[in-house]
């Protein structure tokens, strides 16, 4: 079996010009803009403050967290219905007679 290995990762320049990048500032201070360009995210009073908000967003969720815990870390509830899929916060009150 031949080992395919995966490609190297850019240099540092291009990882730090690409964060970079990503970084504006506005009156009310500095954001940073989402890799899908739809969202920004601040205020935030330094451009260090920016860095570090876009590295702790950049990692993802925390890995080891189960479904169960980010959903009630969200504030999901564990219902969903079994007719439509929808969650129980957005399916309206249905009593049935028995």
């Amino acid at each position: 079996m031949k080992h395919v290995h995966p490609p190297p990762p850019p240099p540092i320049e291009e990882v730090i010009d690409e964060r970079l990048a990503r970084v504006v500032e506005h009156p009310d201070g500095w954001y940073w803009v989402a890799p899908d360009e739809h969202q920004q995210f601040g205020p935030f009073e330094s451009m260090e403050a920016v860095l570090a908000d876009m590295d702790t967003a950049d990692a993802g969720p925390d890995t080891g967290q189960t479904l169960a815990e980010t959903e009630r870390v969200l504030g999901l509830a564990d219902w969903i219905d079994p007719e439509t899929g929808t969650l129980a916060e957005d399916t309206p009150l249905r009593l049935e007679d028995h």
